[in-house]
């Protein structure tokens, strides 16, 4: 787990019945979104064709 997925979310207001690997797994993913939100912010996004074209060249085995 990342350093600064800790903080992505107040421990506090985690349900007491959540194991700590779901904890985990839901910091993680709260911090994940707030990557993509910073990316979508500041334009690091591709448009529906610059997509498809790129999950093409994974299928292809071209990827970068």
């Amino acid at each position: 787990m990342r350093e600064d997925a800790r903080l992505a979310f107040p421990v506090d207001r985690l349900p007491p019945e959540l194991s700590a690997e779901d904890a985990a797994e839901f910091l993680e993913i709260c911090a994940r979104i707030q990557e993509g939100l910073a990316d979508i912010e500041a334009g690091k996004v591709l448009d529906e064709d610059e997509a498809f074209a790129e999950i093409q060249r994974m299928i292809d085995g071209k990827a970068e």
